[in-house]
């Protein structure tokens, strides 16, 4: 996945996670694989800018770690974020306390 890709001008970052939602969900009707043993998401931060950490609040970030950690049938294993520019860092440290500790590791 690439965030930095979309247009925080154009595109609200929930409509972002929304077709992550939906992509890990066509991956798992596709793949027995990942349906068994699960997966890692990788998620590519380059291009992001502070516009884009902006559309973040406590809230939104909350339901976002709910909704891949708790409420999906998904089996999550990891997620790794890659190429995060550095105003962006705040925001991922505010996620990354919201998560379980499994994944944070």
């Amino acid at each position: 996945m690439r965030a930095g890709a979309q247009d925080p001008n154009t595109m609200k970052i929930e409509d972002g996670f929304k077709v992550n939602t939906m992509m890990m969900e066509y991956a798992l009707k596709t793949n027995e694989q990942a349906q068994v043993k699960g997966f890692v998401l990788i998620q590519d931060m380059a291009g992001m800018t502070a516009s884009h950490a902006t559309q973040i609040n406590p809230a939104l970030a909350k339901k976002a770690i709910t909704v891949w950690q708790d409420a999906s049938p998904q089996n999550p294993k990891a997620i790794h974020f890659l190429n995060m520019p550095g105003v962006v860092e705040g925001v991922f440290r505010m996620v990354q306390s919201l998560q379980k500790e499994k994944m944070r590791d």
